[in-house]
């Protein structure tokens, strides 16, 4: 979350952008780098946890995998607005915080479409559609729900979080591209 805003405070930065180096391309480095980063660390996680499933005699089953690509796909969306955040806000502190509330609401998103439903209240029925359109919808990711019933699709989530991943990097860079250092 604060590598940009760690790299605009200590002034490496403008060693970076003194180069014949886009802003966009920096961009793109930086959320790129991050997704490695936090995927590569995932995938030796993975690697731990089956090795110690099959130390006690789990039975290899795809569901676990596909569960896992499921988490890589959140991840995705996550560092994108974690992203997003750090250069939309001036401290660290503030864009963890906006991160983990869009966290947070990306798991309720039928609770609060359904909310918008009954609610009455115009202002709060705007409100709750307007979150519900914002942030990510992370039920999609959830393949250990559709498992039991043989209807898992990938092809929704993949498009969903690569429209999604999309619009916030374009986001970042403008936001990017207007900032003065």
């Amino acid at each position: 979350v604060s590598l940009v805003l760690e790299e605009v405070e200590s002034k490496t930065i403008y060693l970076l952008l003194s180069r014949p180096l886009k802003r966009m391309d920096y961009m793109l480095g930086r959320y790129f780098g991050m997704i490695l980063t936090v995927v590569v660390g995932l995938v030796i996680m993975v690697v731990l946890h089956f090795v110690f499933l099959q130390a006690v005699g789990w039975e290899t089953d795809l569901k676990y995998f596909i569960a896992i690509f499921g988490i890589i796909l959140k991840i995705i969306l996550i560092s994108t607005l974690a992203l997003f955040f750090s250069l939309f806000s001036t401290s660290a502190v503030a864009s963890i915080v906006f991160t983990i509330f869009f966290w947070i609401l990306g798991h309720f998103g039928t609770e609060m479409k359904f909310l918008s439903s009954k609610i009455t209240n115009v202002f709060l029925k705007i409100l709750l559609k307007v979150f519900f359109y914002i942030t990510p919808n992370f039920q999609f990711m959830n393949f250990r729900d559709f498992l039991e019933s043989g209807n898992v699709s990938f092809t929704v989530p993949i498009i969903y979080t690569v429209v999604y991943s999309t619009v916030c990097i374009i986001l970042c860079s403008i936001l990017f591209s207007k900032k003065e250092f």
